[in-house]
């Protein structure tokens, strides 16, 4: 009974230091990662709202289910929105990933840019390709 007592403790420790992260965070990742690869060094919020749409329709379309279990779209004038979408940004956002407000030009509204961090911690993306 107290090794088991103790494995618990351990695994909530380990659970502690290393937060687990969700299918949907981990996607959002790669999205970056291979934006990056292709000379994309960040996307907009309403980018990374409008691929994860697309997949998700895309999902449905071609095998009739979901793709995310727990994300769900809001349609709105300028495209779909996700409250877990905004959640999963916020919970990558001072470890993972960047987010910037850059102002063009052309275009009178700023634009949340998100791209990944340079000194962040290597992350398995060939799991994600799995997906």
């Amino acid at each position: 009974m107290l090794g088991y007592f103790l494995n618990l403790v351990f695994f909530g420790i380990i659970m502690y230091i290393y937060r687990l992260m969700t299918r949907l965070e981990k996607i959002i990742l790669y999205l970056l990662a291979r934006a990056k690869q292709k000379g994309i060094n960040n996307l907009s919020k309403f980018q990374v709202f409008k691929i994860l749409y697309l997949l998700e329709t895309e999902s449905y379309r071609f095998t009739g289910k979901s793709f995310f279990d727990s994300v769900s779209f809001i349609r709105e004038n300028l495209g779909p929105i996700s409250v877990d979408i905004y959640n999963a940004i916020s919970n990558l956002k001072n470890e993972y990933i960047n987010i910037k407000e850059i102002k063009k030009p052309d275009y009178p509204h700023t634009r949340h840019c998100i791209s990944l961090k340079k000194d962040m911690k290597k992350i398995d993306l060939q799991e994600s390709e799995k997906l």
